[in-house]
């Protein structure tokens, strides 16, 4: 398989091979596949992003057609085909599943920006969820009641 061949199968047969798990693996081994033939040549790292972007502006105008998209989840470090709806954009544009979010990331209530749950800050008087830059900029400290508090 080639990736005329996936553009074209996925044109013909849409959402039929979308859906089947045996294509979407066959479509997820090619890329690797190809990157690997491009590692063993000795292609930066740079270079491998660049290649395996390349592939996927190739294949995701089909996949939107049909709500999905092809990502490389930075959290799984892997290749995975998603419905648009479960591809969230981290703040350096690097992208993850909603897998990923849901279990280690979470969205400020200040910037809503993603941000990994790591850097997650609550105050007392509020149930907010802060990055650790809306946390320094808008939570004070009041050392007579103990407590932390949105000054906002």
């Amino acid at each position: 398989m080639n990736i005329r061949e996936i553009k074209k199968a996925i044109i013909d047969n849409g959402l039929q091979v979308i859906g089947d798990q045996n294509y979407i693996e066959s479509l997820v081994s090619y890329i690797n596949d190809r990157l690997e033939t491009k590692e063993n040549l000795n292609f930066s790292n740079s270079q491998l992003e660049t290649y395996r972007e390349r592939l996927f502006k190739i294949i995701n105008p089909i996949l939107a057609e049909h709500e999905y998209q092809i990502i490389f989840c930075v959290w799984h470090k892997e290749i995975e085909v998603v419905q648009k709806g479960d591809v969230f954009s981290l703040v350096d544009d690097d992208l993850i599943c909603r897998d990923a979010y849901e279990n280690h990331y979470f969205t400020c209530d200040c910037c809503e920006e993603i941000e990994h749950r790591n850097h997650l800050n609550r105050c007392d008087s509020r149930d907010w969820e802060y990055c650790e830059q809306c946390y320094d900029e808008r939570v004070r400290y009041c050392d007579d009641c103990d407590t932390s508090y949105d000054e906002n």
